[in-house]
């Protein structure tokens, strides 16, 4: 059993040692394979550095995105960014049926050897220059380097890996395009084509079901779920435990309080599914919608209005609109601050009526249920 088991240990390592020679890795570099299951097409990269290993000098390096276009079928879709022992660190990317994971670790007992890892230094002209060891190696793998699908790669892995740094994991599906600089919790679970704008952040268990696109600076609390089809504008800010379903759009500057409703089917039955026969729900730029609220679907929501707390929404609510109860009705009109506003009429015209907000300073002008911004741009 001992000999077959060498054998076995041979074999493997054989089939390495060829992968590394098409790599053209000079000797000496400190890169090793560590017991690669070549089968499944999982290698592993361990590099000695000299000085202190640091994560972007390590993934924005033409090595790096050679193991990619070497290693790599598809692109990544997960990520994991973890210390490793002493002063190392461990970035792995993970494919649908590879992975690709490089340790880098620092050695100090021989300060007088090149550092191994990719850097980046001045010259005397301050010009960007790279370690004169790696040249050579670089001129033949360049025609690898400069393909356009090698680039979109590499700009995708970096994105899951400068994500990863942030929380130790990130996520991406094949078909989905996040951000560099959103945040998804590494208990996020994304599905499908789904598009997440820049400084996005998004919190524990919530679930995100492509086809859907998400603005820029937006903030979902934990437990939010997102459906197929929903459009979602910019600083958006969505509490826990809510759920927007297919038919959903919501414009910029929305708030949604925790545990509000949307609904998406006016007469749901489940043994009569209606999954083609959604009705939209729009609500306007910087609608306010309180905790615990239900907005049943079909209905709009002006720019601006404010929905009270356990609210029952049966019918469109206009601009600027305060309402609240079961169902809700109009109580009072509400300023893009927040603040109530008080409508007084003017004294040769009685049927116009006008606010000025104490707070923000805006005037505001009133035609029966139609309020508009008076200085709006």
């Amino acid at each position: 059993m001992e000999n077959k088991e060498n054998s076995n240990l041979k074999d493997t390592a054989s089939h390495e040692s060829k992968k590394i020679d098409e790599l053209s890795f000079p000797d000496g570099w400190g890169l090793s394979p560590e017991t690669p299951d070549v089968a499944s097409n999982n290698l592993k990269i361990t590099i000695i550095n000299r000085g202190k290993s640091e994560l972007p000098d390590l993934y924005n390096s033409r090595l790096f995105a050679s193991l990619l276009v070497r290693y790599a079928p598809s692109d990544p879709e997960r990520a994991h960014v973890l210390p490793s022992t002493g002063e190392g660190i461990t970035f792995a990317l993970f494919g649908e049926q590879w992975s690709l994971e490089i340790r880098s670790i620092t050695h100090h007992d021989r300060p007088d050897d090149p550092p191994l890892v990719y850097r980046l230094a001045q010259d005397q002209e301050g010009r960007l220059t790279e370690h004169p060891l790696l040249v050579s190696w670089y001129q033949q793998v360049e025609q690898h380097d400069s393909s356009p699908a090698l680039t979109l790669r590499w700009k995708k892995a970096c994105n899951l890996l400068e994500r990863a740094q942030r929380s130790g994991s990130a996520i991406c599906p094949g078909n989905a395009r996040i951000e560099a600089t959103a945040f998804l919790h590494p208990t996020v679970e994304v599905s499908g084509p789904v598009e997440v704008g820049a400084q996005t952040k998004i919190w524990h268990f919530s679930k995100l079901l492509g086809p859907l696109k998400i603005g820029e600076r937006c903030s979902f609390g934990q437990n939010v779920v997102i459906e197929r089809g929903v459009e979602i504008g910019n600083n958006v800010k969505v509490q826990n435990n809510v759920s927007i379903y297919a038919g959903v759009i919501l414009e910029d500057d929305v708030f949604c309080g925790p545990s509000m409703v949307f609904t998406n089917v006016g007469t749901p039955r489940s043994h009569y599914p209606r999954r083609h026969a959604y009705s939209e729900t729009r609500v306007g730029r910087g609608a306010s919608i309180g905790a615990n609220a239900t907005i049943v679907c079909g209905n709009q929501l002006g720019r601006y209005c404010f929905v009270g707390a356990g609210s029952v929404v049966t019918r469109d609510v206009p601009d600027y609109a305060l309402v609240y109860g079961n169902p809700a009705r109009i109580r009072g009109w509400a300023c893009y601050c927040g603040v109530k506003l008080t409508f007084a009429p003017l004294k040769d015209q009685h049927d116009v009526e006008h606010a000025h907000c104490e707070e923000c300073g805006r005037y505001y002008e009133r035609h029966g249920e139609r309020v508009r911004q008076l200085d709006e741009a």
